[in-house]
């Protein structure tokens, strides 16, 4: 903890929030929905904290400290005419929040200098026109050791896979159950007791955006014009945390490192809409449209699907599998398929179906593809090779060998049959836990002959088993 120098004071002419000067907000009768008005306010302010932490980026690194960023956010945001809000917010003394290595939030700039390899998190909010716009980022500070530079960047993603869950009619514990699913594949905690929050003429209104998997609670419905924050905390270790005695500075128990990334959004028709980006960009999710691949052992197919109809929009492309099955040969021909369907980037999502047991992500096993894929992070591999987040699923017949070998189901004698989103149905007959070869279907038709039931229907009399 380092000496921390006086408050930085703010012209009169800036209006500054109610809470300044008093112990505590008052609170918040309003609603989290809010007009397209409103909503281009909160805008207008997000445009002013993000350019801030734009700024501080070009600023920042070993030898500089956390109270001369803080100055130089301070006068950013007053040179556009907007109040730090976290200035006087509950008696806090300064204009940003400062997060080094373990601190996992809240941290108070002072006279400590930044080392290389730190990295610090970066939280500005400003208040313009009535309304608040609230973003974090975490810096890397000159030179960073792998393990810490992979935490920073899956943070972000954590970030995005959390956006992705953003649908009106959804619940807002989705957002946490995506940021823990991610998460979780590389065995980072995942910060709980400090969460995402409604935002607007509030600071905080009260809404809770839980990070991590919370269900049955925070189960409020989002709602088209909803606005709030989402910024998941992950950690290198425990997601249990002490306060220092400053009543603000909070780090993890094990003293991991720790790293956030946080948007402002308010929930679209579609999706969502980022409010606390740089003047001059826009990301809006517009489109109800999502791509579907379908990876086979001869063949990989693609489609745009409409996502809310459960429909393909226009026509399937088909490419030849690469000979040999490679991991990157494949990735190569998936993003091939994914540009020619959306030059522009405008589908929701990205869901490929993998002929194999996927796990978080990873490969667990492969059918008719190199064996180069078993136990690969292909969600990593394509989300790299495409440059876009993409997202893996077990195919229908996949599904059956995930059932019965981790499943409910596993080591039971029968057939099953398993429903996926964008692959139907897909069959497989089991014998004591064990796939019997060549009888994994999926809807199979020959000159219009559904060979697939005939072949169930085989199996079952070949083996004496019944339907149940």
């Amino acid at each position: 903890m380092g000496s921390v120098s006086p408050r930085l004071t703010v012209p009169a002419n800036i209006p500054a929030p109610e809470y300044v000067g008093k112990p505590a907000p008052a609170v918040f009768k309003g609603s989290d929905v809010k007009t397209p008005e409103q909503i281009e306010k909160i805008r207008a302010a997000g445009k002013i904290a993000a350019g801030a932490i734009e700024m501080l980026r070009d600023v920042i690194k070993p030898g500089v400290t956390t109270d001369e960023l803080d100055v130089l956010a301070h006068e950013y945001v007053l040179d556009h005419g907007a109040y730090p809000s976290t200035l006087g917010y509950r008696g806090y003394p300064k204009s940003i929040c400062s997060s080094i290595n373990e601190v996992i939030c809240h941290g108070i700039p002072d006279n400590t200098s930044l080392e290389d390899g730190d990295i610090v998190n970066i939280d500005i909010t400003a208040y313009l026109q009535g309304f608040h716009g609230d973003l974090n980022h975490t810096i890397e500070v000159g030179s960073v050791s792998e393990d810490v530079h992979n935490l920073v960047e899956r943070t972000r993603e954590s970030l995005n896979r959390g956006l992705s869950a953003v649908a009106p009619g959804r619940t807002v514990n989705t957002i946490g159950l995506a940021i823990e699913n991610y998460a979780k594949r590389f065995g980072y905690g995942v910060v709980r007791d400090f969460t995402g929050h409604g935002v607007g003429e509030a600071f905080h209104s009260g809404l809770i955006i839980p990070h991590y998997d919370s269900s049955p609670r925070f189960a409020t419905e989002m709602q088209v014009g909803m606005v709030f924050t989402i910024e998941p905390m992950l950690t290198l270790g425990t997601y249990e945390w002490d306060i220092w005695s400053d009543g603000w500075t909070v780090v993890t128990k094990d003293k991991s490192f720790t790293a956030q990334f946080e948007h402002t959004i308010a929930v679209t028709e579609s999706g969502f809409d980022i409010l606390t980006l740089p003047s001059g960009l826009r990301r809006i999710i517009r489109t109800k449209v999502s791509i579907g691949i379908d990876i086979g052992g001869t063949g990989i197919k693609g489609a745009l699907v409409d996502v809310k109809a459960g429909e393909i929009v226009g026509e399937r492309i088909r490419v030849e599998t690469p000979d040999g099955g490679r991991p990157g040969d494949i990735a190569e021909v998936v993003k091939r398929i994914i540009r020619e369907l959306d030059p522009d980037s405008k589908a929701l999502s990205i869901g490929i179906c993998f002929p194999a047991v996927v796990q978080h992500g990873v490969t667990l096993s492969a059918a008719n593809v190199s064996k180069e894929w078993i136990d690969l992070d292909a969600d990593v591999l394509f989300t790299k090779v495409v440059g876009r987040e993409v997202h893996l699923i077990n195919d229908a017949d996949a599904a059956g060998v995930a059932e019965i070998k981790y499943g409910a189901g596993r080591k039971e004698r029968g057939l099953a049959i398993l429903t996926t989103l964008g692959t139907g149905i897909g069959t497989a007959l089991f014998i004591d836990g064990e796939l019997v070869p060549n009888t994994e279907l999926g809807h199979l038709e020959i000159d219009g002959v559904d060979y697939e039931t005939m072949a169930s229907f085989a199996a079952k009399e070949r083996e004496g088993l019944s339907w149940e």
